[in-house]
């Protein structure tokens, strides 16, 4: 311990970086299922749920934001332009909160 973190299990700092991976790629997996639920399974509900936010352009807010949660998913998953990807993960996930926020 001669860096100063006190620690109950500090053999545990040697798997720090693939923790971070296994968190990367769940994320990864979480926006892929739901970028599929809303593009392939389940779209007429969350269709009707864009067009109750935004009358009259929901169908490409709606194809845009489900295209996009799906390609941050695979990005994540794969691990490719990650910091991009958790920026614009970031934007989306704000953007739900203060849409559910008001909107409940």
């Amino acid at each position: 311990m001669s860096d100063g973190v006190v620690s109950l299990f500090p053999s545990l700092f040697d798997y720090q970086f693939i923790a971070i991976g296994v968190l990367r790629i769940a994320l990864g997996l979480l926006f892929i299922r739901f970028g599929y639920l809303k593009l392939f399974k389940e779209k007429d509900r969350y269709l009707a749920f864009f067009h109750a936010i935004v009358p009259s352009t929901s169908r490409r807010v709606f194809s845009f934001v489900s295209g996009l949660e799906l390609l941050l998913g695979i990005l994540l998953f794969a691990g490719l332009y990650t910091q991009g990807a958790v920026i614009a993960v970031t934007v989306i996930m704000l953007g739900a909160v203060t849409i559910k926020l008001r909107k409940p």
